[in-house]
């Protein structure tokens, strides 16, 4: 029935939509990643760490997910 294919369209087009507005949803969506992490210096022990607070702050603004700007939080971080 078309009620059915009108749901699963909705549905289809809100998790797209819900996805666009979250593009980081696990650590291997970062834009940076824990090689560039040791580069910095920060020790292997707090690398783990630093990348979940990282991707906490990138699902709660999407727009932080840009290398540079998640490099300068990791310093930060490891501060």
């Amino acid at each position: 029935p078309a009620c059915r294919l009108q749901g699963r369209d909705t549905l289809l087009r809100l998790v797209k939509e819900q996805k666009a507005q979250s593009p980081a949803v696990n650590i291997s969506q970062l834009k940076i990643d824990g090689n560039i992490l040791l580069c910095l210096g920060i020790k292997p022990e707090n690398i783990g760490k630093i990348l979940s607070m990282l991707l906490d702050r990138v699902i709660c603004h999407p727009e932080l997910n840009e290398k540079n700007t998640l490099i300068e939080e990791s310093k930060k971080l490891n501060a």
